[in-house]
């Protein structure tokens, strides 16, 4: 006979390929070789997330009764405990089970509870990429309560706090907490003291400027949710377009995109995404104003300056300026930080162009010539500027004088680094050392050290 763990994972393994069934009978057969396990502690914690679950399982057969008393049976267990993982799992599953019978009041009970226990076991979290995957993992019960906030309480403005409360909360943490880089085994690992609150939409619209418009998206399963804000008001869409819908249309236009085997045919692609993203609101935005994109999901690899409208023959960018940010929250807190260290004097710039590259260790890297016409054309927009190019564009010149520059302009090359993002390099000039084409290089775990003052705007 297959050990208890060996039987649940292949039932997760069965669950996750949308085999319920299966499944189930592998979580009925573990539940019951459990009771000749000798650890009481450890019998209960694998009786809780087995009749977790279970409860996944028969959700999968649409059978909800079923499931809401799969996930009782998992919080009778565990309640009254530190357990917070469990429980947050056990009321998000309950939550789901109660809004597929309708049971819309004890559904939204139980997704506030798993909610509140998922955000406290993420403030325990110092780690910053084990908060980020911690936070990837519960994501569905922020998408499912935004959601239900739509479909249910027709409520667009509470929907719009838990669409913000799903994204790029760790980028938030980083720039508006204490952080510190620990290094650990030759892994960089960055440490936050605290998590950040979530501002809600009216906020966010006060911290608006006057000449801005901020345009957030958000994917579900069946529909694009889409919310249009500035500082005087702000309105809500929805576009019937579901979550594969959307990623097929993205794909598509990606696709040409790369190859430029067609223009009309890209044309097309870009037309059909403008009409599904931009068409629903076009009669509501300003020229005026500054377009804020906060893209979600798949939109966030969409370049929405090259938007197509068909019925005017015009790019997104010939009628707005626009720019695309993570999240509002992290927008505002940018925001609040530009206020404070606002100055009234001209502005100076830093730009760094085509570093010389060392063709050994990055062979596939070609040099960026054209950037140091870009860097000569940029500075002269500003009286005090200083060009850092090709042999000096060193990582030692760079932090020198980067604290002294309110722009700094990085025209060169990045790699980065999937397993540890700490360790994502921009690329500078070696000094024809051994080991230098690395050393000399800028990583990321040494950007959240510099604990710069003066720069107030970096392009990469």
């Amino acid at each position: 006979a297959l050990p208890i763990t060996a039987k649940s994972w292949i039932g997760k393994y069965y669950t996750l390929t949308g085999q319920p069934q299966q499944a189930e009978i592998m979580f009925r057969e573990s539940m019951v070789e459990l009771e000749g396990y000798n650890d009481k502690l450890g019998r209960t914690l694998q009786r809780t997330e087995l009749s977790i679950l279970l409860g996944d399982a028969y959700l999968q057969q649409v059978r909800a009764k079923e499931a809401a008393n799969a996930y009782k049976t998992a919080l009778g267990l565990v309640t009254g405990s530190k357990h917070r993982r469990y429980l947050a799992m056990a009321h998000q599953g309950l939550a789901t089970a109660f809004l597929r019978q309708g049971l819309y009041l004890e559904g939204e009970k139980e997704l506030l509870l798993s909610i509140k226990l998922a955000e406290e076991v993420r403030n325990d979290i110092n780690d910053a990429s084990l908060r980020g995957s911690f936070r990837g993992r519960k994501l569905d019960i922020y998408r499912t309560m935004m959601e239900f906030q739509v479909v249910a309480r027709k409520d667009f403005e509470k929907a719009f706090y838990f669409a913000e409360s799903s994204r790029n909360r760790e980028l938030l943490d980083a720039i508006a907490t204490q952080s510190a880089i620990k290094w650990d085994a030759h892994q960089a690992t960055l440490n936050y003291a605290a998590g950040v609150e979530v501002p809600d939409l009216r906020r966010v619209q006060s911290d608006l400027p006057n000449n801005a418009q901020l345009v957030e998206y958000a994917i579900t399963d069946q529909q694009l949710l889409i919310w249009l804000i500035t500082n005087s008001g702000w309105k809500s869409y929805s576009t019937q377009i579901g979550d594969q819908q959307l990623q097929l249309l993205c794909a598509e236009y990606l696709t040409e995109l790369q190859s430029v085997r067609d223009p009309a045919l890209l044309k097309k692609k870009a037309g059909d995404l403008y009409a599904k993203l931009v068409e629903p609101l076009s009669r509501d935005l300003e020229p005026n104003r500054i377009l804020v994109i906060i893209p979600d999901g798949v939109l966030g690899a969409i370049p929405f300056p090259a938007l197509f409208s068909s019925a005017s023959s015009r790019y997104l960018i010939e009628d707005y300026a626009v720019v695309t940010i993570p999240s509002a929250a992290v927008l505002a807190h940018t925001l609040k930080i530009g206020q404070t260290s606002a100055k009234r004097r001209p502005e100076s710039l830093l730009v760094l162009s085509n570093p010389k590259l060392d063709t050994k260790q990055f062979p596939s890297l070609k040099p960026l010539l054209a950037t140091e016409r870009e860097a000569e054309s940029v500075s002269s927009d500003y009286g005090d500027s200083l060009k850092l190019s090709y042999e000096r564009a060193t990582k030692l010149l760079l932090l020198q004088n980067i604290d002294r520059y309110d722009v700094v302009h990085l025209a060169t090359h990045s790699i980065t680094n999937e397993q540890n993002p700490l360790l994502w390099s921009v690329i500078l000039s070696s000094n024809g050392q051994p080991g230098a084409a690395i050393d000399g290089n800028l990583r990321a775990f040494e950007i959240f050290g510099l604990k710069l003052t003066h720069p107030r705007l970096v392009i990469l």
